[in-house]
């Protein structure tokens, strides 16, 4: 927009390095997302959550097999 004023700003248009020309309603998606080094190492570890649950879990696998 070309102005903070969301009541009173126009839209610009816009057009990616690749030519493409988004119009109204389009969707963008980033194909070169960005990847966190820290997202790797979170999803990893254990949460709270996970180690208060990891015994019922343990237990319900024994049952189940």
């Amino acid at each position: 927009m070309d102005s903070p004023d969301f009541e009173n700003g126009n839209s610009i248009r816009i057009r990616f390095k690749d030519g493409n020309e988004p119009i109204q309603g389009d969707t963008i998606v980033n194909t070169q997302a960005y990847k966190d080094p820290f997202d790797e190492k979170m999803d990893k570890s254990l949460t709270m959550i996970d180690f208060i649950l990891l015994i019922p879990r343990a237990i319900a696998l024994f049952f189940k097999y």
